[in-house]
């Protein structure tokens, strides 16, 4: 019927001499691709791209399957082969032993994983991976003790989820396909591995152009191209650590209108943007200066092969040498200063050695899935002195490791020069704002309206910056919307969630028609539940509709049902909230912010019996999670046991996941049962661990005015204005403690 519908159309279009629309592509077969481009599929038959997953056969399978055994946290695994098939015997979602049918092999090289299929049509990783390079089994994880089957890394759990985490990119247009009643997938692809049409888009077309006569001189069928800036955007969906926001990806169409990538977090990257997490390469490319310039994945990669393009520091010196950069025509090379680089006159190690192969130093590797050890493409200059500033690693003291920071500093400054050794860097400043050190507001305020630095640079800034209110950063907010990057103009969105609805429509409003599909969506989450007048509801419906779809296209993550949860409960809709947040529970039954939102749903309605019962759920479920204890402490509060609201939040200040909140909290209710000097106590506590956190420096201070000590109270605001004097707090409060 569909297509009958189709054609109809087609035929009325046609009839009324109007122009037709091209029809979408198809993914076909791509056996014939080798006919007009033997190259490219001889390079790319070799490389990881193209047997990034297969299914499980002899001539894919790389780990020993002859019964080989391995013992981790109690439970011994069997690798071993049965009727042809390929089995792990270990344990399963319920903690029992059982064997489970390995479906696909899973990468290549240095590691290869294998996936097992668990019903839901579930494609689950296996906890052993086979070495390669060492030719036997190990565990990932193996930090991880007691690792049983409910623990979220567990193989059977969501992490280790295939569908949901990593087959899309080992894959050709994989469709995730999760059918939220019944919580299953029906998971589908147009082909296993990195294909041609992963990167060029669906073929149909372009297969018609290749076998029309002639050949038309323009328009060659794919959508993708490749050729120009949007290579990169091609390729990072895979090489980032992203959000997928909509079913369907176009490839090579534009990473923030179908992916929201991840900034320069805390606990994923240092603070100087080096990768500390399993990143991989997008936001550390972005910091580079050769990104600024203009380089392509391309023009260090063979594309087809992935392979660099000359061995060793040979492609590096393809632009960095004394006679002049050899680099294509989309490079801007005028920065560039002609010197032997590969010589011991600059590099100052004996050639052959560790430390004389130009990504030694400038792009170290870090090992991640316990064997793989990956290049940090922000390719760096080693700074030392951040290393003694900052506490970040440097490329220097990761081979003289028995040297520290000030030697290897020494030695680059004997060796460069003190000015090239002590730039300036966006690292002391991202460090500040991270730890509420002296000079933060300031310096994340001058870092992010810095348009000279990388945007993603701008852009962390700009999200650290909200934990530092005040006039000036408010006045950034609203400037960087307008911002050419479209990084930044989402996270200055974002500056403006701590305003009241109705106050974010006038900056906002303009987001909602953005370019970019990430950006839209931000603006439609910070403006549901505005009061928004007629002329924009129709802006405002298709970002919220795009938004609505971004978090199901996720639906099978706790965090997408929470967002939808939180959008609904904003728009006055409790029973789709309500839904949404029960939901979240059910596939995490740990995953605190669903208890504490679904309670907040429930009490704001009167449900408080309600808001306790579902928090004792939660707490039986997660008992080590300190936001559960002060969500339940606060319910608790409300029915005016304040006792037992205090002893648990005493005891989630013992928890090793306690947030300066908790202590908060408890030095309030310490505070309010007659026990200041507790009180007291509990914030020096809170401080000392959190260093200075806006919210304890500010109840400190009040504390030590009710108790008369005006100096005291003065020192702790000091400590706030170093860190913040823009704090719209200090000035009522400062007046307050002066004799």
């Amino acid at each position: 019927m569909a297509s009958s519908r189709r054609s109809t159309r087609w035929l009325l279009l046609a009839a009324l001499a109007l122009p037709l629309p091209a029809p979408a592509a198809d993914y076909v077969d791509e056996a014939a691709c080798a006919a007009c481009h033997p190259a490219q599929q001889q390079a790319w038959a070799a490389s990881q791209h193209a047997r990034a997953m297969q299914p499980a056969t002899p001539a894919t399978v790389l780990g020993d399957f002859s019964g080989a055994r391995s013992r981790h946290d109690g439970v011994t695994a069997r690798a071993y082969r049965r009727d042809g098939k390929y089995l792990m015997e270990t344990d399963g979602p319920d903690g029992k032993p059982a064997s489970f049918e390995v479906k696909y092999a899973f990468g290549l090289e240095p590691l290869q994983q294998y996936l097992a299929e668990l019903p839901g049509g579930r494609l689950q990783a296996l906890r052993l991976a086979w070495d390669v390079r060492q030719g036997k089994w190990f565990r990932l994880y193996p930090q991880e003790k007691h690792l049983d089957h409910r623990h979220p890394l567990h193989w059977t759990r969501a992490a280790q989820n295939a569908n949901s985490n990593c087959a899309v990119c080992h894959t050709t247009a994989m469709r995730k396909n999760y059918v939220a009643d019944g919580r299953r997938f029906e998971t589908r692809w147009a082909s296993l591995g990195v294909t041609c049409q992963a990167c060029h888009g669906a073929a149909s077309a372009h297969m018609e152009w290749a076998a029309s006569e002639p050949r038309p001189a323009a328009g060659k069928g794919f959508s993708a191209n490749l050729s120009g800036p949007a290579q990169l955007d091609s390729c990072a969906p895979c090489h980032a650590m992203r959000t997928q926001l909509l079913a369907a990806p176009e490839p090579g169409a534009p990473l923030l209108d179908q992916y929201l990538p991840m900034l320069l977090d805390e606990g994923r990257y240092r603070a100087d943007g080096q990768q500390q997490d399993e990143v991989f390469i997008y936001a550390s490319w972005l910091q580079t200066r050769m990104h600024a310039a203009g380089v392509r994945c391309g023009d260090c990669h063979e594309a087809h092969g992935g392979k660099l393009r000359a061995p060793g520091n040979a492609v590096c010196v393809t632009c960095h040498n004394a006679t002049g950069p050899a680099a294509g025509s989309h490079v801007d090379t005028r920065g560039l200063q002609r010197k032997d680089y590969d010589s011991a006159q600059h590099h100052f190690h004996r050639p052959g050695t560790r430390g004389s192969a130009c990504v030694d130093c400038h792009a170290p590797t870090t090992s991640y899935m316990v064997v793989d050890p990956r290049h940090d493409h922000s390719f760096r200059i080693p700074r030392p002195d951040l290393t003694a500033a900052i506490g970040t690693p440097n490329a220097c003291n990761s081979c003289h490791a028995k040297r520290d920071a000030a030697w290897a500093q020494a030695q680059i400054v004997r060796w460069y020069g003190k000015p090239a050794a002590q730039k300036p860097h966006y690292g002391l400043a991202l460090a500040a704002g991270r730890n509420a050190a002296p000079g933060a507001a300031d310096g994340l305020l001058a870092l992010a309206a810095d348009v000279t630095q990388p945007a993603i640079v701008r852009a962390t800034a700009l999200n650290l910056l909200r934990r530092y209110p005040g006039r000036d950063a408010w006045a950034l907010y609203r400037q960087s919307l307008g911002d050419a990057d479209p990084l930044v103009r989402r996270v200055a969105a974002l500056g403006l969630e701590a305003l009241p609805p109705r106050n974010r429509i006038g900056p906002l409003t303009p987001l909602l028609d953005d370019p970019r599909r990430a950006v839209r969506i931000e603006a439609a989450r910070l403006l549901a539940a505005a009061a928004l007048p007629d002329s924009t509801r129709s802006s405002f419906q298709r970002a919220f509709d795009e938004y609505l779809q971004a978090q199901n296209e996720n639906a099978e993550r706790p965090t997408a049902q929470l967002a939808l949860g939180d959008v609904h409960a904003a728009r006055g809709d409790s029973v789709r909230a309500e839904a949404a947040y029960r939901e979240a529970i059910a596939l995490e039954p740990g995953f605190v912010p669903a208890y504490a939102n679904l309670a907040e749903l429930f009490r704001s309605s009167g449900r408080e019996d309600a808001a306790l019962q579902l928090l004792r759920k939660g707490m039986q479920a997660a008992p080590g999670q300190a936001g559960l204890h002060e969500a339940l402490a606060l319910a608790l509060v409300r029915r005016g046991d304040k006792p037992a609201a205090l002893r648990l939040l005493q005891r989630a200040t013992r928890l090793a996941n306690a947030q300066a909140h908790t202590y908060y909290l408890c030095a309030l209710l310490l505070h309010d049962s007659g026990r200041e000097t507790d009180a007291r106590s509990m914030l020096a506590t809170a401080l000392h661990k959190h260093g200075g956190d806006r919210d304890l420096l500010l109840i400190q201070a009040a504390y030590q005015r009710q108790a008369g000590d005006l100096r005291g109270a003065g020192l702790t605001l000091a400590r706030l204005a170093a860190i913040n004097p823009h704090d719209p707090a200090l000035s009522q409060r400062q007046q307050e403690t002066k004799p």
